[in-house]
């Protein structure tokens, strides 16, 4: 138990809703997200989490945000990354894998292999991170192109992200079947096949690659940051940008525009929309980056002129 008693307070209240997604439970889970959050000492905070009907859920201004307004400051300790990977209890194992792939370093994995721990593990009740854990969707709640049918994906045929979604899922099965080997230790109690599975790896990897924050060339989960929605602002070459303070001990982000009080803060990813499709399942009306992607048979190129 903390010694704020948050985790107490999770345990009791949040362990009912941790299947269930439906509306009710969304604002527990995300009234229990808001006090965990309030309880992490971020340094600036002028948001709140709220359920944003055809979003699942965002984030709205707790008070008036002028263009430039650092609105977000959060401590690295509240951030899941590399390194509070490879300081937590999953650490030795961590380093386990590492050292039998031969000590070349796969960040992405690692924190992979974290995410799904903290959250299907056999002590998940009492990770640090429970109440953000809680917030995001689970496998059968996922409304995300990598978990399209194959009957669903034909309904795109014709256009170029059809294949780029089937080479996409295809590559996600591929890597797990690729670590699977590194994962399973029988002396090690963590890495339990009935954890890593090929559902939960899949999982993880749709969560980095739709709601990771890069900077320092690395990817973090921050919570509450991840909970902005995307969307295009009065300045569209005004793209989302977060960054560490001066002490290195916080992550910054400023607002691309003015928010009044209760409004939906919003980023502009900066992103064409067959990106925002693939990796996180929507597009934009208006969207001043998005680019025809256009994919080219240079095989059948050369034998056409040959």
């Amino acid at each position: 138990v903390r010694a704020d008693g948050t985790q107490a307070a999770v345990a009791s209240s949040a362990a009912a809703d941790d299947d269930d997604d439906g509306d009710e439970a969304l604002e527990r889970k995300l009234a229990v997200f808001n006090a965990w959050v309030a309880s992490r000492g971020f340094p600036v905070n002028k948001l709140r989490a709220v359920h944003a009907p055809g979003m699942r859920a965002g984030a709205v201004a707790a008070a008036d945000i002028s263009a430039e307004d650092v609105y977000l400051s959060v401590p690295l300790h509240s951030v899941m990354d590399l390194h509070t990977s490879r300081r937590s209890a999953m650490g030795p194992t961590l380093r386990r894998v590492d050292a039998k792939t031969g000590g070349r370093s796969d960040p992405f994995h690692e924190l992979l292999f974290f995410l799904v721990n903290e959250t299907f593990g056999h002590d998940r009740a009492h990770s640090e991170w429970k109440p953000y854990l809680d917030l995001l969707p689970k496998p059968r709640d996922m409304d995300h192109p990598a978990y399209y049918t194959a009957e669903e994906v034909a309904l795109l045929r014709g256009s170029a992200i059809a294949l780029k979604l089937k080479e996409y899922q295809d590559s996600i099965g591929r890597k797990y079947r690729g670590v699977q080997g590194f994962l399973m230790d029988p002396d090690d109690p963590i890495m339990d096949p009935a954890v890593f599975t090929a559902e939960h790896y899949k999982w993880a990897h749709v969560v980095l690659d739709s709601r990771a924050i890069w900077w320092g060339g690395e990817r973090h989960l921050v919570p509450l940051l991840d909970l902005i929605n995307c969307g295009q602002g009065p300045d569209p070459a005004r793209v989302h940008k977060t960054e560490l303070d001066g002490a290195g001990k916080n992550a910054l982000t400023k607002a691309p525009w003015a928010f009044a009080r209760g409004a939906q803060v919003l980023e502009n990813y900066g992103q064409p929309n067959h990106v925002y499709f693939q990796f996180h399942g929507f597009s934009l009306a208006e969207n001043a980056h998005d680019c025809v992607m256009v994919v080219l048979d240079l095989q059948e190129f050369v034998g056409h002129r040959t």
